[in-house]
């Protein structure tokens, strides 16, 4: 999956995997989820080892309110 988020006024392009907790049925969209495999770039350069752990879990965050956005 990816996502385009804001994040300290600048545009990061996240790439990354979500694990389902709960599997998708025909009547209920999937719900939840462990992200996996997450790289960050700025300007199509992967900046994923520049941010510290707080940093990363404030931007999956943001790309978790992203996808609820989209939905």
């Amino acid at each position: 999956m990816e996502a385009k988020i804001e994040y300290r006024g600048i545009e990061l392009r996240c790439e990354f995997e979500i694990y389902p907790i709960f599997e998708q049925t025909e009547h209920e969209p999937e719900s939840g989820g462990q992200m996996y495999d997450l790289f960050i770039y700025i300007q199509e350069t992967e900046v994923s080892d520049l941010f510290d752990e707080n940093q990363i879990i404030d931007i999956k965050e943001r790309i978790y309110e992203s996808i609820e956005n989209e939905l």
